[in-house]
């Protein structure tokens, strides 16, 4: 039985490698041929569970502990820029540009939109000691304290697995255990514009992809229902769909 689904752990981004294990990060200089890695946290019992990246290297990560970080990468190296305690655990996260938002989705479904502001920092972890990082933080970053309750944007039926915000338009995809993948108004939540249907188990990762063109976009999706489908999300239409799983043969000699 799997208890808890983990977003993709190795990523390719500006000329990067970036990977996680337990609460460990780690970044590859592909030109450089140079690895770095820091301790997100100074616990052993936490783990990072999702990491989402943003077009201006912004990462947000979420981690077993409630906390959501905001990590920026700068010069081949990570920097702690805020973090945030959600009142539950966030499985997934995505900063909104367009509004200097980040939206988490717990695991109970729900999906917050939390003011950037939220975010506070004080110190980073790096080589396993503290270090202030003042002269390191974007003053735009830099967060205080907040007694303002948070209530859910939306929520669904089943926890949610992976998320993904569309480049071209102002769509968020959402995948969930069902297997089920909601789009939705990434400038309005509530707004559920269509809810994508065919994958018969928990949706593991999302990818938005443009063939020529910005006007040709898809979504791919991958489940643990071994099949990878492409979407024409524009007019919720199911394009195709591979069978990954691997039959065995007997041949005879």
């Amino acid at each position: 039985m799997i208890n808890r689904i983990v977003s993709s752990s190795l990523f390719y981004f500006s000329d990067h490698l970036i990977w996680f294990i337990k609460s460990k990060l780690y970044l590859f200089s592909v030109f450089d041929k140079i690895l770095t890695d820091q301790n997100l946290v100074d616990d052993e019992d936490c783990e990072i569970i999702s990491i989402n990246i943003s077009k201006d290297n912004l990462l947000t990560i979420c981690c077993t502990n409630k906390f959501v970080y905001l990590v920026k990468l700068k010069d081949s190296r990570f920097i702690v820029v805020g973090k945030y305690l959600h009142q539950k655990r966030a499985v997934t996260s995505i900063r909104l540009s367009e509004t200097n938002e980040i939206v988490l989705f717990d695991k109970f479904g729900d999906a917050y939109s939390i003011p950037i502001t939220f975010f506070k920092v004080d110190y980073i972890y790096k080589k396993d000691k503290k270090q202030k990082i003042d002269e390191f933080c974007d003053v735009n970053l830099m967060g205080n304290d907040s007694d303002e309750t948070i209530f859910p944007k939306m929520g669904h039926l089943s926890s949610i697995t992976c998320s993904v915000k569309s480049c071209i338009l102002n769509y968020l995809f959402v995948g969930n255990k069902c297997g089920k993948i909601w789009v939705s108004n990434s400038m309005n939540l509530e707004h559920t514009i269509s809810i994508l249907c065919g994958h018969d188990d928990a949706i593991t990762s999302l990818y938005e992809i443009s063939l020529f063109s910005k006007s040709n976009s898809y979504l791919i999706s991958c489940s643990l229902d071994k099949k990878i489908k492409i979407w024409n999300y524009s007019c919720s239409e199911e394009i195709d769909s591979i069978d990954i799983e691997v039959s065995w043969f007997n041949f005879k000699s």
